[in-house]
């Protein structure tokens, strides 16, 4: 992490003045970009996140905007086929896990399949 204060910035401004349109400019671009990624998320929530809450066991019948407050958090994950996501043992009492596409085997500790999840 590197913090610049505003006062050094300010400062740093005054005295190369010629930098101030082009940092706006990249600021705005940034800006831009921002906007755009906000704006994808969003799409995806509605388009797989909301979907795949409203069709599971435990939320299934609980109102739109209680899935959105829970899929506007929600994070993705993808994996290559046969990785592990979760090993056998370890505690995901903190998080719930939905299958989007594709299917989980579950694994014992010793390799033992015992079932699958999917969507």
């Amino acid at each position: 992490l590197l913090r610049i204060s505003k006062e050094d910035l300010l400062l740093a401004l005054h005295r190369y003045p010629e930098e101030h349109l082009p940092l706006e400019e990249r600021a705005q671009e940034a800006q831009l970009e921002r906007n755009e990624a906000t704006e994808d998320r969003y799409r995806w929530v509605q388009r797989y996140a909301l979907p795949a809450l409203a069709q599971s066991d435990l939320l299934a019948g609980c109102p739109p905007a209680f899935l959105s407050a829970i899929g506007g958090h929600s994070t993705e994950a993808a994996y290559e086929p046969g990785a592990p996501v979760v090993t056998a043992g370890t505690s995901t009492s903190k998080m719930m896990m939905i299958v989007l596409e594709g299917e989980l085997r579950l694994l014992t500790k010793n390799g033992a399949a015992v079932g699958t999840l999917g969507p």
